[in-house]
Formats: C-alpha cells, sequence, structure tokens
C-alpha cells in the first residue's frame, strides 16, 4: 500500500517516480517494461497501473486458451475441490478454466460459476426454487 500510495500521489513529480522506477527495478523487469512505467509516470497515467496490467493479462489469458470462471460458495473450496471444479468446467467449455472464488452463504451450498456470460448454477438456493416450483405446479 505505501507504494501504491506514492505512485498515484498526484503531489509526486513525475520526474521522482521514474526515478525511483529506475532505481527500485534495475534489471529485474524487461526493459520494455521499464519504459512503460516510466512513461506512465511522465504521463500521469500511473494510477491506471492496475487496470492496464488486468488487461494484459486478459489478453494473455484470451490467446492462450485461458477463462477465468468467477464460482461463488457456501463455504471455501480446497484445492482438490477448486481443481475438480476448473476441470468439469473446462470439460463444459472447451477452455482452460482458471477459477477465482468467491464465498457468499446465502446459496446455502453447491456452486455459481460464471463463465464469461455463461451461469452455471448448481446452487442449493437454485434447487430448492426449482422443487418448489414443480411442487405448486403439482
Amino acid at each position: 500500500e505505501p507504494f501504491r500510495e506514492f505512485v498515484e500521489n498526484p503531489m509526486i513529480p513525475p520526474t521522482t517516480k521514474r526515478e525511483l522506477f529506475t532505481r527500485t527495478l534495475g534489471g529485474s523487469v524487461p526493459p520494455l517494461v521499464a519504459t512503460f512505467l516510466q512513461l506512465l509516470a511522465e504521463r500521469r497515467r500511473e494510477r491506471y497501473i492496475d487496470s492496464i496490467c488486468e488487461e494484459a493479462l486478459r489478453t494473455l489469458d484470451e490467446r492462450d486458451g485461458i477463462e477465468t470462471a468467477l464460482v461463488t460458495t457456501a463455504i471455501p473450496l480446497d484445492n482438490d475441490q477448486s481443481t475438480a471444479l476448473a476441470n468439469a468446467l473446462s470439460q463444459a467449455t472447451g477452455k482452460t478454466i482458471r477459477i477465482r472464488a468467491d464465498v457468499d452463504a446465502s446459496i446455502l451450498g453447491g456452486f455459481v460459476a460464471r463463465v464469461q456470460d455463461t451461469v452455471y448454477d448448481a446452487s442449493v438456493t437454485t434447487q430448492l426454487a426449482r422443487l418448489r416450483e414443480s411442487l405448486i405446479r403439482g
């Protein structure tokens, strides 16, 4: 957080930020990345670093056929459950799936997974609602 506050602080001149990037990153990142960060500082666009990184990672994932599934469960998934769910979603979508998990106790059990515009709802809440509907219809 202190680094983020420093980088996003509009009161610190771009030259100071550029020098910091040069000193701290040195040879640890490719020259193109270091130059890009310096350019962001010069143009006072450093507050967009997070968004730029997210979009770059999304583009790389798209190129590599990787999709992120936003998965909501009532309790946290362990590694085996997460892997099994990723494998099942990979078979359903034909893509390599990366799980981004969230916990919401209101779904009671099961999971809700969103992969792009497709929602896979296997939550207990939804199953109970379907059962209720079928009982009402008779």
